[in-house]
């Protein structure tokens, strides 16, 4: 499982800013969207403040990824 490890800098720069993009702003908008807007997904009401949590959860992941991207070393 060396995959990533044999990848040069600018490919996993390229990798993990997009990857932490689409979990960052696809991803946890959804999740968010479950939470906050109930009506128009039928969400159960238990499952509003959870999905709102796991969105941002994921945003701050996403996020995360693509600092990481950004502070690889040579």
């Amino acid at each position: 499982m060396k995959f990533i490890a044999n990848l040069s800098t600018w490919k996993k720069r390229c990798l993990f800013f997009a990857g932490g993009f689409f979990i960052a702003f696809p991803g946890a908008v959804f999740m968010a969207a479950l939470g906050m807007y109930p009506a128009l997904f039928s969400t159960p009401d238990i499952l509003q403040i959870p999905a709102v949590v796991v969105g941002l959860g994921l945003f701050l992941a996403g996020m995360a990824s693509m600092f990481h991207a950004f502070m690889l070393k040579e």
